[in-house]
């Protein structure tokens, strides 16, 4: 399975939800791609605030459906998405004032995002609304 590539089995059977997860894996695979020729920080900086302002998007579309839906683990998910945001930020701004090396903190952090938040977490939502129908 290549990195950073969209399956079926992310699907959560929601289709504004899954076109905002291929969104995210795109922006995921840009980052991944700077990182992998090593380019600068004037490449990696403006596609990170891309990928901070869509997730603070998709998060609050994803939370609304959570809501309208009436999944009893919002609060948990919820946590979830604000630690991820949180964890680009401290990436972004210490890479941007400490000049530290960033890519290999970045990869590691999409690729559990993808495996433990979209596999399992987001999966576990869409399990509880097909229950639920």
């Amino acid at each position: 399975m290549p990195l950073l590539k969209w399956y079926d089995i992310y699907s959560v059977d929601n289709e504004t939800l899954d076109s905002q997860n291929r969104m995210l894996f795109d922006l995921f695979k840009r980052l991944y791609d700077i990182c992998m020729h090593n380019r600068d920080d004037i490449e990696y900086l403006p596609v990170l605030d891309e990928l901070l302002e869509y997730t603070a998007h998709h998060f609050l579309s994803e939370e609304k459906y959570m809501q309208e839906k009436g999944y009893p683990d919002i609060t948990g998910h919820v946590q979830l998405h604000n630690e991820f945001a949180r964890n680009i930020i401290v990436l972004k701004y210490t890479y941007e004032f400490k000049n530290i090396e960033l890519c290999l903190d970045l990869i590691l952090l999409i690729v559990n995002w993808i495996h433990d938040h979209i596999i399992g977490e987001d999966k576990k939502f869409a399990d509880y609304v097909k229950s639920s129908r």
